[in-house]
């Protein structure tokens, strides 16, 4: 049975008006009416495509700075900066003895006693202040601090680069508490790996002279190895007739004893004493040595010849490449540190340019 078009339309019950407009409002088939089937979109595929091309969208927008993307010498900077915000404080040594504090350690040139025009000899007067040189010291504001462990945890390559740091800017500092300087800077040398032993630069230590007697030398040998490669300054304090608790003696006094021995630099040329012979000439990068002689009779004339004496032993040397100054110091008074004082560094006060070099 075929039916027409027209015969279809007639056939079909007819709607009302308000049936037509909520038909038409709400675009829904009704009943009995025949209308243009509606293309149904599937969103799957749609939504699909929009995702990937946001994926790729991210993928190619530009990333922010990377701290490896920056020159090596910025990033070093960086770690430089992060260095000096981590200051490390002393341990507790015991409970009931109270904790050390650190601070800034300076020292001035000792003057001699005596004119120029007293002196013999017209090659060691005195030349005046426009002729000479001007004299400088080692910087006494050097860092004692370490890099956060996480920084060099992030990353192998900022690892390579920044771990030789604290070991070439720091000074490491030994002194006379409870025992000597001596075997406080051996525990702390002796469980380092040999890369740090050799890129330290800076050392500040506090010895008794009798350290360079006995059991003490060998010490003092096996520690001038571990700095043998790369030692560039070393302030040395040395205590001579004394001990941490005994009373002083003069030199004098010591006439006999190894430790006058050790300490009697005015055999000329020979013989060098062992912890010169043995200890101080293996360090081979030392330029800088600052000398504070604490002696109950010497006098400053006698503590500048001993340097004088010191210096003349390294420097004939001849497997040594450059020469070694060795200045003689001693440690500023307050009164004379608060006027030599004219500029702030690192957040403690500097000597005058002209007297201290970084």
């Amino acid at each position: 049975m075929v039916f027409s078009t027209t015969s279809l339309w007639c056939s079909l019950p007819t709607l009302s008006k308000v049936e037509e407009t909520e038909s038409k409002a709400t675009n829904m088939p009704q009943p009995g009416i025949m209308s243009r089937p509606t293309i149904v979109h599937d969103s799957l595929p749609h939504t699909t495509t929009e995702t990937s091309s946001d994926t790729e969208d991210e993928s190619t927008e530009p990333r922010g700075p990377n701290l490896l993307d920056l020159p090596l010498e910025i990033r070093l900077q960086i770690y430089n900066w992060l260095l000096l915000l981590g200051p490390l404080k002393h341990a507790q040594l015991a409970p009931w003895y109270p904790t050390p504090t650190y601070s800034a350690y300076y020292v001035g040139f000792v003057k001699p006693s005596r004119p120029a025009s007293d002196c013999d000899d017209e090659a060691q007067k005195i030349k005046p202040a426009s002729e000479q040189p001007a004299p400088k010291l080692l910087c006494p504001d050097r860092p004692i601090c370490g890099l956060p462990t996480a920084l060099l945890q992030s990353s192998r390559q900022i690892y390579e680069e920044a771990r030789l740091l604290p070991f070439e800017q720091n000074e490491f500092v030994f002194v006379n508490w409870f025992s000597s300087g001596l075997w406080a800077a051996r525990a702390f040398t002796r469980p380092l790996s040999q890369w740090q032993k050799d890129a330290t630069r800076y050392i500040r230590i506090e010895l008794l002279a009798r350290d360079f007697t006995g059991a003490g030398l060998q010490e003092w040998v096996t520690l001038c190895e571990a700095w043998s490669a790369n030692l560039r300054g070393l302030r040395l304090k040395i205590l001579i007739g004394g001990g941490i608790i005994e009373p002083a003696v003069t030199f004098a006094e010591l006439n006999g004893t190894p430790e006058h021995d050790a300490m009697n630099l005015y055999c000329d040329p020979e013989p060098r004493p062992a912890w010169i012979r043995e200890g101080l000439e293996k360090l081979r990068s030392i330029t800088n040595i600052e000398v504070e002689l604490a002696s109950l009779d010497w006098d400053c004339d006698k503590k500048i010849e001993w340097c004088a004496a010191l210096e003349k032993m390294l420097d004939e040397d001849l497997g040594r490449q450059q020469k070694v100054k060795v200045s003689c110091v001693a440690k500023l008074p307050t009164a004379a540190l608060d006027t030599a004082c004219a500029c702030t560094h690192l957040g403690g006060v500097a000597h005058p340019k002209s007297a201290h070099e970084r």
